[in-house]
């Protein structure tokens, strides 16, 4: 078996397996992104990994990250419960 066939056929798998694609990097962010960071940073603080892993499976934790620091640090009571309103009420 030549070495082209071999790296074809060890690629043939069921896509439903594969994991989620991330957004990359200047791929704006949804409202619902927004609205699942809010819901997790106030249940789970600056914990970035598990906001990932529990809300925003969508992006990594250093997007998750660099979103709070950029734009949602000075989010202010009502953004949140906005955002708790939301999530609560899709979920």
């Amino acid at each position: 078996m030549s070495l082209a066939v071999a790296v074809a056929s060890s690629s043939n798998h069921d896509d439903d397996d594969a994991a989620p694609a991330l957004a990359g990097h200047g791929v704006p962010w949804s409202e619902e992104e927004r609205n699942q960071l809010l819901v997790g940073l106030q249940n789970l603080g600056n914990d970035w990994s598990s906001i990932n892993k529990q809300y925003v499976k969508s992006r990594t934790p250093k997007q998750i990250r660099d979103r709070y620091y950029n734009c949602h640090k000075l989010a202010d009571k009502e953004d949140m419960e906005r955002a708790l309103a939301t999530y609560d009420a899709n979920n």
